[in-house]
């Protein structure tokens, strides 16, 4: 996102507006930086949706799935 961030930020300050129609060429340019970022961060969350960990269920160890996290120490479990 930076990237094609940059080089529209830079295509709107380099680019020749039509004086007729400046107003709607910079509004134009606008929405397309506010789309980009939208796009980029609804694609984001989607993609951490699709990947997200279903965790383990074991009845009878526990009522709720289980997560495996990295780096946790003598954790309690904020649900219980």
């Amino acid at each position: 996102v930076t990237g094609m961030s940059m080089y529209n930020g830079l295509k709107c300050v380099g680019f020749h507006y039509d004086p007729q129609i400046q107003t709607l060429q910079g509004a134009l340019f606008g929405a397309i930086m506010f789309l980009v970022n939208l796009e980029f961060f609804m694609l984001r969350d989607y993609v951490g949706k699709l990947t997200e960990e279903k965790g383990e269920l074991l009845g009878n160890l526990h009522m709720h799935p289980l997560f495996f996290e990295l780096g946790l120490k003598c954790n309690q479990c904020d649900i219980c």
